[in-house]
C-alpha cells in the first residue's frame, strides 16, 4: 500500500482521523461495464503530419451497457442513428440513470449513515472543546470520556470539515465505470 498523500483513498483519510471505516464501504459495490463499437471512415486532412498521414476517422457505431446495480442488470445496446454525439449522450443518461439508482442505495446502508453521524459528531465534540463548550461523550461509543484539558488541534477540525463534503461527494452520483 501506498502511504503518499496524494495516492491515499478518502476512506485512509477518516480513518487517519480515528474513525473507524467498515471495511465493505471502502471500495464500490458496485459498477458499471461499456463495450463501444466503431466505424472507420475514409477521410483526409484528419490533422495529418509530415511524418503520419490519417487515413481513417474511428465514428462510435454502437455501445452496450450493463451494471449490477439493482434493476439495471440487463444489459443494454444503443445503435448509432448517424449522429455519434447523440450515441454518447444516450450512453451517458444511461450511466447517470445507474449511478443515481446506485447512490440511493447507498444512502440506505446503515453503515454509511453511522460514519456520517460520528464524523458530524466528531466535528460537534472538537467544536465544543474549541470553545469549552464539551459533553465528553465518545462519539462511537457513547461512554463518557476522561476529562482532558487539552484542546484539539484546529488543523485536525479543519481536515474532519474538509473530509465530511468530500465523503458526501464519494457517495453522490459516483461513476464506477470500467471498461471491456
Amino acid at each position: 500500500m501506498c502511504t503518499r498523500p496524494h495516492h491515499r483513498s478518502l476512506p485512509n483519510w477518516i480513518e487517519d482521523e480515528g474513525i473507524a471505516v467498515p471495511e465493505h464501504i471502502k471500495y464500490s459495490s458496485y459498477w458499471a461495464t461499456y463495450d463501444i463499437e466503431a466505424m472507420q471512415i475514409n477521410q483526409t486532412n484528419l490533422n495529418s503530419t509530415e511524418k503520419l498521414e490519417w487515413t481513417h476517422k474511428h465514428v462510435p457505431a454502437s455501445v452496450s451497457l450493463c451494471s449490477n446495480v439493482p434493476d439495471h442488470t440487463e444489459p443494454i445496446c444503443f445503435i448509432s442513428k448517424g449522429d455519434p454525439k447523440e450515441l454518447v449522450v444516450q450512453m451517458v443518461e444511461h450511466f447517470q440513470t445507474i449511478s443515481v439508482a446506485a447512490e440511493a442505495i447507498l444512502r440506505e446502508d446503515e453503515d454509511i449513515i453511522k460514519l456520517f453521524e460520528t464524523i458530524e459528531m466528531k466535528i460537534k465534540m472538537d467544536e465544543a472543546r474549541e470553545t469549552g463548550e464539551e459533553d465528553d461523550q465518545d462519539p462511537e461509543t457513547g461512554e463518557e470520556e476522561e476529562d482532558c484539558d487539552i484542546p484539539p488541534p484546529k488543523k485536525h477540525l479543519h481536515r474532519l470539515r474538509k473530509l465530511l463534503p468530500k465523503l458526501e461527494s464519494h457517495f453522490s452520483h459516483a461513476h464506477p465505470v470500467t471498461r471491456v
